[in-house]
């Protein structure tokens, strides 16, 4: 792909906490264009906007009060593609390369917060992962058109195992991040691969600090839900 063509914007973004519950998120970025800049928070069912601003002169800022812990995400211009944030007491450090024409996030890394650090881990991973589940499911198509059926069956499990490791790596992720925010993220977003013994248990595992957050809210509901 022609990096010129994209027209890449660099953008480095310093988020800091400066109170257990105010976050303040500040912005850099090379082009001095009014990149539209939008801040969400997960709500009780789906990410909420809670405050959108510009970018000018190359710089931008956010600052909201009693908003932490929570699960928070970014996105620029008219992109939907969101960048998520894990902000704890310390500061995160983020850099992202968008895209100029749609704002879509090309690559980013975000340094500072030991939860951010466990969920960049996990993308990384499961990113690969899906990349290859990707390139087994268009060779499976081809082989389909053909009529193939060895080929056909040989993907097929091939998919089934990958399939299986991104099952494994979601639950492991889940098990080694009980104590922050990382865990109830995944579970929200996979509840529906939990049955009601598999969820109760990984809820009562997790910290007792969790149980005032949103997250853990939505999924004290889905358990009753599933338990009728």
């Amino acid at each position: 792909m022609n990096k010129v063509s994209l027209m890449l914007v660099f953008l480095l973004l310093g988020l800091s906490v400066v109170a257990q519950d105010q976050l303040i998120i500040n912005g850099k970025t090379n082009i001095k264009a009014d990149i539209k800049v939008y801040l969400f928070k997960w709500g009780e069912v789906k990410p909420v906007k809670i405050d959108s601003t510009k970018v000018k002169d190359g710089s931008f800022r956010f600052q909201k009060k009693s908003q932490l812990p929570g699960v928070f995400f970014l996105t620029f211009g008219k992109s939907r593609m969101p960048l998520v944030l894990f902000p704890e007491k310390d500061s995160l450090m983020v850099r992202v390369q968008i895209s100029v024409g749609n704002g879509n996030i090309v690559s980013y890394n975000i340094l500072g917060s030991a939860t951010q650090l466990a969920y960049n881990s996990y993308n990384h991973e499961r990113k690969k992962l899906y990349q290859d589940y990707s390139l087994l499911g268009v060779s499976y198509s081809s082989a389909t058109e053909k009529s193939n059926h060895k080929e056909i069956i040989r993907l097929d499990n091939e998919m089934k195992i990958l399939e299986r490791k991104m099952n494994d790596l979601e639950i492991k992720t889940i098990d080694n991040n009980l104590s922050n925010l990382l865990s109830a993220f995944l579970v929200v977003n996979n509840r529906d691969k939990f049955n009601y013994p598999e969820l109760k248990k990984k809820m009562d595992n997790m910290s007792t600090t969790l149980q005032n957050t949103v997250l853990y809210t939505f999924l004290q509901k889905h358990l009753l839900k599933i338990k009728r």
